[in-house]
């Protein structure tokens, strides 16, 4: 039953798997064959083995000229049911190992997903500012961010400010340790959790100068190393704590007030947002040193 070719005699078993659709070879054939019974049409339907002949190429030969229905006829007139040799043959078999017969049939293997293409989230960036001030309209940052594996920072001059910044998830240490902005884009339920992450964030990273998290119900809070904490708030939608960080840090280096300031965040030259800023009016935890 198992058997990818039956080399075999005019016994029983070659006619069994003659039966059952294997490609067969007979090694031997004796004299005593009834005419006109079906063990006798196997011995001319079948090829013979040639024992000092090369036995891989035979075997080789014997399976890439076989067809399933070769011996169907010399099947019919040997056995009553024919289409049913090879479950009864393993039933007969189970029964004499003393096992249980499976099932019939092999279960169809469950049909599994296309892959997805492996995509790994950006968690650090290089991000270049501009901002403009005018004296009758609010000051306007514009903010292009590009992940730091793939960018080139852009050389700095009076008009562009360019910094790192960093999930706090990257695992490169390098970079969270070289980042001027770390950020927590999982929003925490209670300003009170904001402000400890902000505290123990500048403590850890020495060299970082801002911290920023994103609040549950929006907004966020961006904590600079002196202590001072900025409230932001975005007319919008919801946005990466990043971008106000990034205002925040813009002002910083332009020397502009951060308290009751009204910023248009500029996204790449693709959308406008407005962002209101203001100090929280006390730093319960004392400066970030």
């Amino acid at each position: 039953m198992a058997a990818d070719t039956v080399i075999g005699d005019h016994g029983s078993v070659t006619l069994y798997g003659a039966a059952l659709g294997k490609p067969v070879l007979l090694a031997a054939f004796g004299s005593d064959a009834v005419p006109g019974t079906a063990v006798d049409g196997l011995g001319r339907a079948a090829p013979r083995l040639d024992p000092l002949g090369d036995m891989a190429e035979q075997i080789r030969t014997a399976v890439g000229e076989h067809t399933s229905d070769r011996y169907r006829t010399i099947a019919e007139q040997a056995f009553a049911r024919p289409g049913q040799a090879l479950h009864q043959l393993r039933t007969a078999l189970y029964r004499l190992m003393g096992l249980a017969e499976p099932s019939p049939g092999v279960p169809p293997r469950p049909t599994l997903p296309a892959p997805e293409e492996a995509v790994s989230s950006v968690s650090s960036w290089t991000v270049a500012t501009t901002a403009s001030f005018h004296d009758d309209e609010r000051p306007t940052v514009t903010v292009r961010r590009h992940p730091a594996a793939v960018s080139d920072a852009e050389r700095e001059d009076p008009r562009v400010f360019t910094h790192l910044a960093c999930d706090e998830r990257e695992r490169d240490r390098r970079l969270v340790e070289s980042a001027s902005v770390l950020i927590r884009r999982s929003a925490l339920p209670t300003t009170a959790a904001a402000l400890r992450w902000i505290g123990e964030t500048l403590r850890r990273c020495p060299g970082c100068r801002l911290a920023a998290v994103a609040l549950d119900g929006g907004g966020c809070l961006v904590g600079l190393r002196d202590g001072r904490v900025v409230e932001a708030a975005v007319t919008g939608p919801a946005i990466d704590p990043g971008l106000p960080a990034a205002i925040v840090y813009t002002l910083l280096r332009a020397g502009a007030e951060l308290d009751d300031a009204i910023v248009t965040l500029r996204i790449g030259g693709l959308r406008d947002e407005d962002v209101s800023l203001r100090l929280r009016p006390h730093v319960p935890v004392g400066p970030f040193g």
